[in-house]
């Protein structure tokens, strides 16, 4: 996505046609170069009621010094969190944040997001991997739920479309009643648009 400003990521999601969907207007947020998020409340009928969220977070700004940046998006961060809340339902977060959750513990940034999001009961499914340059190993694209953690596969797809790799989450719902419903799936999926 080319934005006013130069290149920039963006939050998007695509939802299957036989699931009924609903903007949550207050949980979609744009804070240029901070934070920019879209939320869905989703409903499998007959299966399954939860929200779905795409963050992305710039990995720079115009103006603001890097701490200023990670001070503002953490700020906004808890405020789309503690309004996640209220709605009572298994959320899934899919994040572009740059912020390597390999360094959880050697880096402030990394802890304090691994932190914030387990303080809101929401638990990393990737572990591996996300992005991979000739000088770099990073974990900057995660997807968090506050979910049960049953029935679920989570990881990562390794392909060279583009410098992010694929994450994916697949949830089976062993009280499904239609054959289409049983499996749904949450991926990121970052190309050179």
């Amino acid at each position: 996505m080319q934005g006013i400003m130069g290149r920039e990521g963006g939050a998007g999601l695509y939802i299957n046609k036989s699931f009924n969907s609903s903007v949550l207007k207050n949980e979609s947020l744009f804070v240029e170069n901070i934070l920019e998020s879209i939320a869905l409340k989703i409903e499998i009928p007959n299966v399954k009621k939860f929200i779905c969220v795409s963050l992305y977070r710039p990995n720079n700004h115009k103006v603001l010094s890097q701490a200023e940046q990670i001070r503002s998006f953490f700020i906004h961060l808890n405020q789309l969190l503690q309004s996640l809340d209220k709605f009572k339902l298994p959320v899934y977060i899919l994040t572009d944040s740059n912020i390597d959750l390999l360094k959880i513990g050697n880096n402030p940034t990394s802890t304090e997001l691994f932190q914030t999001m387990i303080g809101f009961g929401h638990f990393q499914l990737i572990g591996k991997c996300t992005r991979v340059t000739g000088q770099s190993q990073t974990l900057i694209d995660h997807i968090f739920t506050s979910d049960k953690l049953e029935n679920m596969e989570s990881g990562v797809i390794i392909d060279t479309f583009s410098d992010h790799y694929i994450t994916f989450c697949s949830v089976k719902d062993k009280n499904s009643k239609k054959c289409f419903a049983q499996e749904f799936m949450f991926k990121r999926n970052f190309d050179e648009q």
